[in-house]
């Protein structure tokens, strides 16, 4: 995405992308996560629109929060722009924790380091000399997704329950499940079973 950005854009010449160690750092959105998590403590949210109410009202003062929903359809697969253009095999992704895109007059370089206090490590990561192919970026999504079975199911049981209002019920019965799609929550440990008795 980095590179396309910069290939694109005419005024940005650099970004720096850093991952941080998790746990260990204070990031700008902790305090936003903060006032969230303050707002939506007692009250039940049930949609999306729920959310970015609660978003928007966590914060008034410079202004309140702006929320935008991202459907299936805004969002790119970038993997055929970097493909084409880039040898990205070369980088060790596992053990980067920063990158640097640097654009040129007719390149994009890419560096990174493996460890903070180390110097940058330039990829060679150009496939052919010259401009990169302009290449036209697909849509990731062709439909929204489908959701695990099990969870479908207990939704509309939770919907047949009434525990969700009968005014949400359009939200959940248009969603699609598969039975391929596997439910990537853990299953609850005994003392989460026993909290909940």
């Amino acid at each position: 995405m980095c590179l396309k950005l910069l290939t694109d854009h005419t005024n940005l010449k650099i970004i720096h992308h850093k991952f941080f160690e998790s746990g260990h750092t204070e990031m700008e959105c902790d305090s936003l996560h903060s006032k969230i998590e303050q707002k939506s403590k007692y009250v039940p949210v049930y949609s999306p629109e729920g959310w970015a109410q609660i978003i928007r009202s966590a914060r008034t003062h410079p202004r309140p929060f702006e929320v935008r929903f991202i459907m299936f359809d805004d969002i790119f697969d970038f993997k055929s722009f970097g493909t084409q253009n880039y040898k990205l095999s070369q980088i060790p992704w596992q053990q980067v924790c920063w990158l640097r895109y640097i654009k040129t007059d007719t390149v994009v370089i890419m560096s990174y380091k493996k460890n903070f206090g180390d110097e940058f490590q330039q990829v060679d990561s150009i496939k052919s000399r010259g401009r990169p192919k302009n290449v036209d970026l697909k849509k990731a999504y062709d439909k929204q997704l489908p959701i695990a079975i099990a969870k479908y199911k207990d939704l509309q049981k939770m919907c047949k329950d009434l525990i969700i209002p009968k005014n949400y019920h359009n939200f959940y019965n248009s969603i699609n499940a598969d039975k391929n799609i596997r439910d990537n929550l853990p299953e609850p440990n005994e003392s989460e079973i026993s909290d909940e008795n």
